[in-house]
């Protein structure tokens, strides 16, 4: 590896996306003519460079077309390292199988799932009675009646 002062930029692939740019933004700044690349993943991506010992220069390289339209899915965002055309990837990428056979990944820092969001219908009742409802009547009969003996027994009767 070498000296890290030495070494060369690294260069970081970045998708280039409309939807959820929570996670990773690149917008065109016309003013300086260079791209800004912004989002929870990168910060993640900064903080982890902040703990190492060395400074690691690096550059982040949208994947997009001339047009700024993204070159790819996911999948060949991915490829693209193993094809040695970035030295890494940032951004909300999730780990496959299909993709672990041509990099490796880091510990992911989120967690991806599928969820439901659904409204809450509460149609329970409002009274004090309420943690009764689990009990059925049988159920209910045979606490009584172990109640009841346990309570002649502490009395000694």
């Amino acid at each position: 590896m070498g000296d890290p002062n030495k070494w060369q930029e690294v260069e970081i692939g970045v998708p280039v996306k409309v939807a959820f740019t929570e996670f990773v933004k690149v917008a065109k700044n016309l003013s300086t003519n260079t791209t800004d690349v912004t989002g929870f993943s990168i910060d993640v991506f900064k903080a982890a460079l902040e703990v190492l010992p060395y400074d690691l220069p690096f550059d982040f390289i949208p994947f997009a077309k001339p047009d700024g339209t993204s070159a790819g899915t996911y999948n060949d965002l991915v490829y693209q390292v193993y094809l040695e055309k970035f030295d890494a990837v940032v951004g909300d990428i999730t780990i496959t199988a299909n993709r672990s056979l041509y990099v490796d990944f880091t510990m992911p820092y989120t967690e991806s799932s599928v969820v439901m969001v659904v409204p809450i219908v509460d149609s329970g009742s409002k009274n004090a009675w309420v943690f009764l409802k689990p009990f059925d009547l049988g159920l209910m009969a045979y606490n009584f009646l172990f109640l009841r003996l346990r309570w002649f027994r502490h009395l000694g009767a």
